[in-house]
């Protein structure tokens, strides 16, 4: 459903989340570049987590190749893995949004995008 400009704020910021079926929000007006910092440290904090889940589930295996098998197997498999992580990573989306519309009025947000929704309070934490 296409949100009301009415009970939108006079101007809004428009995020496109995704890029082959984007998905487009209205958060109220200079709050877009904010709720785009808040989604980059996010995801900044998930992506530390896997490389170091990855880095110790790789030393774990590289340990155990050494230890079953020599150092050479080891170094292989570490490579393998580590190569794997790279590229997973290369890959992944990250989820941050774009702002694409930036203080424009509510009503040529909804003319000019497809809106799904308006996030009035885009800081506050569901629960």
């Amino acid at each position: 459903m296409t949100p009301d400009p009415d009970e939108m704020p006079t101007t809004v910021d428009v995020l496109r989340y995704g890029d082959d079926e984007p998905t487009y929000v209205a958060v109220p007006g200079d709050d877009g570049t904010k709720v785009v910092g808040a989604h980059a440290r996010e995801a900044a904090r998930l992506r530390r987590r896997r490389l170091l889940a990855g880095a110790v589930f790789t030393g774990a295996l590289a340990a155990g190749g050494v230890y079953l098998s020599g150092v050479a197997v080891g170094a292989l498999v570490a490579a393998v893995l580590l190569g794997i992580l790279a590229a997973s990573e290369y890959v992944r989306y990250d989820g941050i949004p774009e702002v694409v519309g930036q203080s424009i009025h509510a009503e040529e947000a909804v003319e000019g995008y497809e809106l799904k929704r308006y996030v009035d309070e885009p800081f506050v934490r569901s629960e």
